[in-house]
């Protein structure tokens, strides 16, 4: 999706709804777009929650509010502006719901700036172009980011274009980089040598450099919106790009510009004092101490989520740990624990030789 940074615009890997497929599947919010439209803007203009999967053992571990929240999103998206000004508790549950996986949220995306442009027409282009203009405004009015004029959704739609092109193309220079097994880190390697080629013809005079994709190494591009990005892609790197028949039921842009990411979760409680469940793939199993319970729980944790990444396409990964403990301050006994979630978040860049 598209967002804010530090320094500008930014195109990331996080997962989002198209508005433009939103409102094809339910053409009611068109009308939430238009109002949203003539309001200021804020973070939660355009967000929009809906179920993304039923994962009964998380659906077990909910709170109560969350559960709620759950069951009102059988009826269909919850539009979050509405929900922080009205249902504050209903808010607060679905961003919870959010992080566990199990709920996501809409934005305006490379999807809809394609809309915009022209370049696709597969799903609503007025949600396309409404999710621009106030996608636009909020950039501007919020950070300070854009020159777009109000009710210009082209040029908006278009900076993001050019973005998604240069971060396609970069990957792709990345991945070369990596087969030359160059001496550099290839990512900043990758970043010059994409500037250097993406301004070729943007500038007056000539450049020193000509920088080409070799002609034998041409890109296969799958995907929805691969027809609309990638003949832009290769006509900056004067690369060829061959568009397979029905390769649209792909997605590949996503896995080129974002990351593997995948959770494991390991529950430690104690049952009564001085012993430590840790809940296992092949069962529970106990512990005399808590920080034995959770190396166990961190080590089988972490070996399932790499296994899950790499099953995925992930080349190498990285794990990290997050702990939610549920622990009590008590005057007399002190600090008394209950339980323990300790999630291992597993990531890694796609091997691009495995999904290209």
């Amino acid at each position: 999706m598209a967002h804010d940074t530090a320094h500008g615009v930014a195109i990331g890997p996080r997962r989002v709804v198209p508005l433009s497929l939103l409102v094809s599947q339910y053409p009611h919010l068109l009308d939430a777009l238009r109002r949203q439209l003539n309001i200021l803007p804020t973070s939660n203009h355009l967000r929009f929650a809906l179920r993304l999967q039923a994962d009964a053992t998380r659906l077990n571990q909910l709170g109560r509010n969350e559960k709620a929240a759950w069951e009102r999103l059988a009826d269909g998206p919850i539009e979050m502006l509405t929900a922080v000004e009205h249902e504050r508790w209903l808010a607060r549950a679905l961003a919870s719901l959010e992080r566990r996986g199990l709920v996501i949220f809409s934005g305006f995306t490379p999807t809809d700036a394609a809309h915009v442009l022209g370049l696709s027409a597969h799903w609503n282009v007025e949600a396309a172009r409404l999710a621009a203009l106030s996608w636009a405004r909020r950039m501007r009015r919020q950070y300070g980011v854009g020159r777009w004029a109000d009710g210009d959704a082209e040029g908006p739609a278009q900076d993001v274009f050019q973005r998604v092109v240069k971060a396609i193309a970069t990957k792709l220079i990345e991945a070369g980089l990596h087969d030359a097994d160059t001496n550099r880190d290839p990512s900043q390697l990758a970043q010059s040598l994409a500037g250097l080629i993406l301004q070729r013809g943007q500038r007056d005079a000539d450049s020193v450099f000509a920088l080409n994709i070799s002609p034998d190494a041409p890109v296969v591009a799958v995907g929805g919106p691969a027809a609309s990005y990638y003949p832009s892609v290769g006509e900056a790197l004067g690369a060829a790009v061959i568009l397979p028949v029905n390769g649209e039921v792909a997605n590949a842009i996503g896995t080129v510009l974002g990351q593997v990411v995948q959770r494991v979760h390991a529950t430690v409680i104690q049952p009564f004092r001085g012993c430590f469940r840790v809940f296992l793939p092949n069962g529970p199993k106990d512990y005399d101490t808590q920080d034995a319970a959770y190396a166990a729980a961190r080590e089988s944790a972490a070996q399932r989520a790499e296994q899950l990444a790499l099953q995925s396409g992930a080349g190498e990964v990285d794990v990290v740990f997050e702990v939610d403990e549920n622990r009590v301050d008590h005057d007399i006994d002190g600090s008394v624990f209950f339980e323990a979630r300790i999630t291992a978040l597993a990531t890694g860049t796609p091997c691009i030789k495995c999904t290209a």
